[in-house]
């Protein structure tokens, strides 16, 4: 019964996406890189991609690069100087906004593979784990290869937890497969402050 339930509702979704309903002309549209070279669009999803995903584009030759799955419609992207990566801040589950980061060639979209900063906050702080929430903010580009990002959250599920904020300076080594984003930085800050 369980199955069939889930078929039908697949079925539905698939011929009746949600994001189909709402106006596309709601969902914000997102600065293209510097050179204009590159932009990015949020596009409706369907039943096994996500509600929306969003869309690389090459404008010169307007060839669709590469897509990732969103979880709601109104991400946060910024190019690096160069228009080489864009840093995307997304809501990827009820209580936790992330930072990916791809970088954009002629030939597609790659996805690197950052180092686990927030365990090494846990580590900071004597915990093993996170509680309610976490929320990356992207702060700006330090340079073309190196990303400034302030994260805050909380370390237990308890409503007198404070939580933590750190600001957190990366840097993305495009030395073959896998791109990676290395944790250069971190220093801890007031959740009040300003990011700088």
């Amino acid at each position: 019964m369980r199955t069939q339930i889930s078929l039908i509702l697949v079925c539905i979704y698939t011929l009746f996406p949600w994001p189909a309903i709402a106006s596309e002309s709601a969902i914000p549209s997102l600065p293209p890189c510097p050179d204009k070279r590159f932009e990015a669009f949020v596009a409706p999803g369907s039943a096994l991609e996500g509600e929306f995903k969003l869309m690389f584009r090459d404008t010169v030759t307007g060839k669709i690069l590469g897509s990732h799955p969103l979880f709601r419609p109104a991400p946060t992207l910024i190019w690096s100087p160069d228009g080489h990566y864009a840093a995307l801040q997304h809501l990827y589950e009820r209580h936790f906004v992330r930072v990916d980061v791809f970088e954009v060639t002629e030939s597609g979209i790659r996805l690197a593979e950052i180092e686990n900063y927030t365990q090494n906050i846990y580590g900071r702080l004597g915990v093993l784990h996170g509680g309610r929430g976490q929320s990356d903010q992207v702060i700006k580009w330090l340079s073309k290869d190196q990303l400034l990002i302030q994260t805050r959250g909380s370390t237990s599920n308890s409503e007198d937890d404070l939580g933590y904020c750190y600001q957190v300076q990366l840097r993305i080594y495009n030395s073959g497969d896998p791109l990676l984003g290395w944790l250069e930085k971190i220093e801890k800050t007031q959740p009040d402050e300003n990011p700088k």
